[in-house]
Parts: structure tokens; sequence; C-alpha cells
């Protein structure tokens, strides 16, 4: 076994997210990161060794289409758990997520919320 640091960067979301009424109208981009510590049996000949980048951007996109949540922190905390639970080679993994455009009165590049999470 080995520890491997899988790092998916920048996946493109765009979603109707936000606290304002305008936010959920109008949407916004985002920009997820994810990056995971994982244990692989070496060596690796098989996707099936290791994790499927493609299977943890259609889980970014799924929680990112759950209706009624309005705050970056709690997408942050359903997707790092849900990595958690669904890939159990993954010891660790830190989740950052980004929104691109803030209803802001001053311009930024972006406003974001990362969090690690560990295996129990």
């Amino acid at each position: 076994m080995a520890l491997y640091t899988i790092k998916i960067i920048d996946i493109q979301i765009d979603a109707p997210v936000g606290w304002y009424d305008e936010e959920k109208l109008l949407g916004n981009c985002f920009r997820v990161s994810v990056e995971m510590d994982v244990q692989i049996l070496i060596p690796v000949h098989e996707l099936t060794h290791t994790i499927d980048y493609a299977s943890v951007c259609k889980l970014v996109k799924e929680i990112f289409s759950i209706k009624n949540i309005h705050l970056l922190e709690t997408f942050v905390s359903l997707l790092g758990e849900q990595i958690l639970h669904t890939y159990q080679s993954v010891e660790k993994v830190y989740v950052e997520v980004i929104k691109i455009n803030p209803l802001l009165t001053i311009p930024t590049r972006g406003v974001g919320v990362s969090r690690t999470f560990f295996r129990e």
C-alpha cells in the first residue's frame, strides 16, 4: 500500500446558489477543488485500484443540484462527508468552494470556504 494525494482542481460549476434571491435567480459560477489522501495498493494498473476522477466530479455536480442549500459551508460539508462515505480508501479530504462573482459592494476575485475532513 502507498499513500497518494489525488487532486481535482477548479471543477467549474454553474448553479443558482446563494443566500440572496438575486443569486438564486441569476446563478453564479463556482470553482470546486478536492484533494484526497488515498491508500492505494501498488502497483496501480487499473482504474478500480484508485479513485475515478469522473465519479468525484459527478458527485460535485449532484451536490450542487440539491435544492434549498444556500451557503457554501453547507456544500463543503456535504461534499467532504459524501466523499469519505463513498470512497473507503480516502483517509483525508480537503474541499474548497469558491464563488466567482459574489454580490459584494467592492470588487473581489471571489469568496470561498474550505474544510479538511478525516476518516475516524
